[in-house]
């Protein structure tokens, strides 16, 4: 008799354990629950020359990017992780414009858009029952938001090229047209009028 009441409370208490850790595993989010199943992105648009020479100096961009390139090839339970930095990083890459052909309201858009997909990305760590085509998804509106940045950035240092070359052209042609223009007596007619005697000293 002892023993049988014996067995009935062990297995309450048993099943009071898995219920607990059941909860506790919930409770952890899904940072921790996802799979190791690989996400492979593209690479982000990359600048060209004179875009690249233009961020050269700025911290902030760089600092963003080289922990974007590791979402290339990530897990969903490392994107959740690192989705805090990524969100900080975004933050101080919108706030530290200092390049004044980029303080414009178009560029300035693209930065909030690129802020607001990351910030996305760090609310997905809260969610319960969070799907793994979810967190790809998210992470693919982050390069989408960046490809357009990268590509105002690439646009707004190659029309500013293209307008000094306007300029110099000008100042060029300016400066060709004084040289081999003649001097206003060389343009007259070097003849006289007909029936006219010139008198010779």
């Amino acid at each position: 008799m002892f023993n049988k009441y014996f067995l009935i409370l062990f297995s309450l208490i048993s099943l009071i354990a898995c219920k607990d850790t059941s909860k506790n595993s919930k409770d952890l989010g899904p940072a921790l629950t996802k799979s190791d199943v690989r996400f492979k992105f593209d690479e982000p648009l990359k600048l060209n020359l004179n875009a690249s020479v233009l961020v050269e100096p700025w911290k902030e961009y760089r600092n963003f990017i080289e922990l974007f390139n590791r979402y290339k090839s990530t897990t969903p339970s490392i994107a959740l992780s690192n989705a805090k930095e990524l969100n900080t990083l975004a933050v101080q890459l919108k706030d530290s414009i200092k390049i004044s052909t980029l303080k414009i309201p178009a560029f300035q858009a693209r930065l909030n858009v690129l802020q607001n997909e990351t910030m996305r990305l760090l609310d997905m760590a809260s969610i319960s029952n969070l799907k793994n085509d979810d967190i790809k998804n998210q992470i693919i509106k982050i390069l989408d938001a960046f490809n357009a940045t990268n590509a105002k950035l690439n646009n707004l240092v190659s029309l500013q090229a293209l307008e000094t070359d306007l300029i110099y052209e000008n100042i060029d042609s300016i400066n060709i047209r004084k040289l081999v223009t003649p001097n206003t007596k060389e343009l007259l007619p070097n003849k006289t009028p007909h029936g006219v005697k010139v008198k010779q000293n």
